[in-house]
């Protein structure tokens, strides 16, 4: 989902980072126009929007909190959009911890499908504190 959602997000005119684990998908985010980064930090570093698209919680806790993770590098005042389908609980924890880091943390599922995603129509449910 975060290849064609960062597609048309370039195609709209934004600067786009993309990290990921897979090298073959790294490749196919140069060749859309996203900048491919090997690391979180280069990734979060001087942005304002972060968006994280993960399959699990375990791993959007960890790009949030190891040593070059989210929290550790961007910058106050971030807004981190969580796409990820992931525990309620958790997402709370990391909506207290980013204002602790002077971010704020929305959860924003979405609805639509890897065709939305393509296609651009994707509808996404924003959650976050109404002070932001």
């Amino acid at each position: 989902m975060g290849l064609p959602m960062a597609k048309n997000l370039v195609n709209a005119g934004f600067a786009v980072n993309g990290f990921d684990l897979s090298d073959s998908t790294l490749k196919k985010a140069e060749e859309l126009g996203i900048n491919p980064t090997t690391k979180i930090s280069d990734t979060v570093t001087d942005v304002d929007y972060v968006v994280t698209a993960l399959p699990r919680t375990h791993d959007v806790k960890n790009a949030l909190y190891n040593d070059d993770g989210v929290f550790a590098i961007a910058k106050k005042g971030t807004m981190i959009c969580d796409v990820s389908t992931i525990s309620p609980v958790a997402t709370q924890q990391f909506v207290d911890h980013a204002k602790s880091f002077g971010m704020v943390y929305c959860d924003t599922p979405m609805s639509g499908g890897i065709q939305g995603a393509d296609a651009g129509t994707l509808t996404f449910m924003v959650g976050c504190d109404g002070e932001e």
